[in-house]
């Protein structure tokens, strides 16, 4: 259930099966549900990529702000702010890897988002200067945090904090849960930091919608991250913030980004990770039938993100699709 709801606000009974449809996303990788992780972390397979791109002679512009897409004919124009001033770039094909809210900027039109793509996680990152000791003392921090470290993840528990989010309330406790990446691969670190036991500690939490951050945002995002450090601290042998490395001003290193934070930073609609409510892999709609889920009602101009119908969340479907789309293959 936990990857059933991780980044939606929704519960094992939702009629809407919104549930079933983020579970089967988080089950399709390798055709077994087998996750992997790129050795050197994500920005290695984004180095991969841009060589890729770069060998095939892509031209690539950084900071550029795209500011919105015309359409004329067969022919799409995109408007983009750089360091130089405005540019344009006028093409057969334009691909939008965006949210909604987003996309529909960017074609001058208006948005309206569902009550059900609310996104609903926080994020916390931690630098820890060594693995807590768990109160288990059969089970060894290596064990305990090499794969996924769940808290007040229960079934019980998730449909009490559930209940509290839907009635307004932050959840107590939240569920959440844990991920060490330095375990699995420790190149994500200097050798300095690998030489004297430091690991990444990131932990994503569950029924936190949007809509509970709308008023005292700051003090309610502390009064979150509190409860997870204390949620943490009744499994561990001693405080949890014990373990955290401190920066050169001695702050400890730990960072929280709620749903207002994604969509402020990154631009994700709502602050769902997902862009909107993720969809089904077929479609229900004769319109759409025969499609690969990626077109739009603007001929050239097509959906690569994670909002595209019949694909996205972290499938990497919509690229593919594009892909096929553009290259004529069915």
């Amino acid at each position: 259930m936990t990857d059933a709801k991780i980044g939606v606000f929704t519960s094992p009974h939702d009629p809407s099966l919104l549930q079933n449809r983020c579970f089967l996303y988080h089950v399709t990788g390798q055709g077994t549900g087998e996750w992997k992780v790129p050795l050197g972390g994500m920005q290695s397979l984004v180095n991969a990529l841009l060589t890729r791109c770069v060998q095939h002679h892509a031209q690539l512009v950084l900071n550029a702000t795209a500011l919105n897409i015309e359409h004329q004919g067969d022919r799409s124009t995109v408007t983009f702010q750089t360091p130089a001033g405005q540019q344009h770039v006028t093409a057969r094909r334009v691909l939008v890897n965006a949210g909604p809210r987003t996309f529909a900027r960017l074609l001058g039109r208006t948005w309206q988002p569902a009550p059900e793509d609310v996104g609903s996680v926080v994020k916390i990152n931690m630098l820890l200067r060594k693995l807590p000791e768990l109160r288990a003392t059969e089970v060894t921090a290596e064990d305990a945090f090499g794969g996924t470290f769940h808290l007040d993840e229960g079934y019980q528990q998730m449909q009490h904090s559930w209940q509290q989010a839907a009635a307004g309330q932050l959840p107590d406790p939240p569920p959440g849960e844990l991920y060490c990446h330095s375990l699995t691969d420790p190149s994500i670190l200097s050798p300095e930091l690998q030489a004297q036991g430091f690991h990444t500690l990131t932990l994503f939490g569950l029924d936190l919608p949007w809509t509970l951050f709308e008023t005292d945002h700051d003090a309610r995002r502390q009064t979150i991250l509190q409860r997870y450090l204390d949620g943490l601290t009744r499994l561990c042998t001693g405080p949890f913030e014990d373990c955290l490395a401190r920066d050169a001003s001695g702050r400890p290193c730990i960072e929280i980004h709620t749903p207002q934070d994604l969509q402020q930073e990154l631009d994700l609609d709502l602050g769902n990770i997902f862009h909107n409510q993720p969809s089904w892999f077929f479609t229900d709609d004769a319109d759409r039938a025969g499609q690969w889920g990626v077109e739009t009602d603007l001929p050239g101009i097509f959906c690569t993100g994670s909002s595209a119908h019949r694909g996205g969340a972290v499938s990497g479907i919509p690229g593919y699709a594009t892909a096929r789309c553009i290259l004529g293959h069915r």
